[in-house]
């Protein structure tokens, strides 16, 4: 889904019933912003959000799993930013080695997908 709570977001929170939700923002503020406000319509209209996972992340900071744990939603962790992603997308044996592709996977654990 497209960043923010635009009107694809409130179509499928609308349209498809069975939908379950992992949200995924950057480390900022103004992403945390946008993303505190669909979990905030999502646990009003008790959909069911698997977590949230801090994508693109370049320094250690608390302030995503703080703000997260003011909401009844599991902060699922972080993909660290990967320089070497973009070149090795299509190249499946090198994209598995990246860090973005080993910390998904320890992401995708915790909620068994």
């Amino acid at each position: 889904m497209p960043p923010g709570i635009g009107d694809e977001t409130l179509d499928v929170i609308r349209y498809i019933k069975t939908s379950e939700f992992l949200v995924v923002t950057t480390p900022s503020k103004v992403a945390m912003g946008a993303v505190g406000k669909l979990l905030n319509i999502l646990i009003e209209l008790k959909k069911p959000v698997l977590g949230v996972i801090e994508n693109m992340t370049m320094t250690e900071s608390s302030f995503i799993e703080q703000t997260v744990s003011r909401v009844p939603v599991r902060y699922l962790g972080r993909i660290h930013f990967d320089e070497t992603l973009e070149e090795s997308i299509g190249n499946p044996d090198r994209l598995s080695e990246t860090q973005a592709m080993k910390d998904l996977t320890v992401l995708l654990q915790k909620i068994d997908l």
